[in-house]
């Protein structure tokens, strides 16, 4: 039960968190996010998917399915 209370919290710290990383990333012009290639929503529910999970194995694989995400958008931009 508490973890249902938890996660609207847990989903905004997470987008926050995300939200603070991208806009390191611009600043240091480490990363390149083609705006239509790759939703913003969909990219944040993945990311905030990845922050809450506590097993390292699924942990592992959400961050697989990141980078395959992200790949794909250099790929196909």
């Amino acid at each position: 039960m508490t973890s249902n209370l938890l996660a609207p919290q847990r989903t905004r710290g997470a987008k926050n968190l995300l939200q603070s990383n991208i806009q390191i990333a611009h600043r240091q012009k480490q990363w390149h996010f083609p705006s239509d290639s790759v939703s913003s929503s969909a990219f944040e529910r993945i990311a905030a998917t990845i922050l809450t999970l506590r097993k390292s194995f699924y942990r592992r694989l959400a961050m697989l399915k990141l980078a395959v995400t992200l790949e794909k958008s250099h790929l196909w931009h």
